[in-house]
């Protein structure tokens, strides 16, 4: 593997895109995988391509991004990578078209995705290898964007146990 370069933001090497026209050589829904072996806590970063309207947009489990997530998750299972930080929402900053139906349709979304490809991946039925040889357990951290409205992520807190069964832990 090679070693890992990190590069200063105001470095002029690191062009954007979107200023010379360009398009993404990467499909929306791709993924790519980078290794950091300097960041605390963080060993591996999967990059998902995304474009403009997955901010604004309502996504369905068959859009490239949820695609992109399961391969993640798959890859994950396969490698070893148990604990993850993923952007519930799918963007980093809450805008105005993020209306509160809009925010519990997408997390709801995203919770039943990331169960089922949790559910797929701790089967051993993905196809991104051979089956676990024993048990793989994720942890999840979803992060909302820091503006969201409370009342919002007060009714996302309360969806969260609709979807995801809860094992009360043993106290001795």
């Amino acid at each position: 593997m090679k070693k890992d370069v990190h590069r200063e933001t105001n470095d002029n090497s690191n062009v954007n895109n979107d200023d010379n026209g360009d398009e993404s050589q990467l499909p929306v829904g791709s993924l790519y995988v980078t290794r950091h072996s300097n960041l605390s806590s963080i060993q591996v970063v999967y990059h998902l391509v995304v474009d403009k309207s997955l901010e604004d947009d309502e996504i369905s489990s068959r859009h490239p991004c949820i695609n992109g997530l399961r391969n993640a998750i798959r890859l994950s299972a396969k490698f070893g990578v148990t604990t993850f930080t993923l952007p519930l929402l799918l963007v980093g900053k809450a805008n105005e078209h993020m209306t509160p139906n809009w925010c519990m349709k997408r997390a709801e979304l995203i919770f039943k995705c990331v169960k089922g490809f949790m559910m797929e991946a701790c089967s051993g039925s993905s196809t991104a290898g051979a089956p676990p040889t024993a048990t793989t357990h994720f942890n999840f951290n979803f992060v909302l964007p820091d503006d969201l409205q409370s009342t919002i992520y007060t009714e996302i807190l309360e969806l969260f146990p609709t979807i995801f069964h809860m094992v009360p832990s043993v106290v001795m």
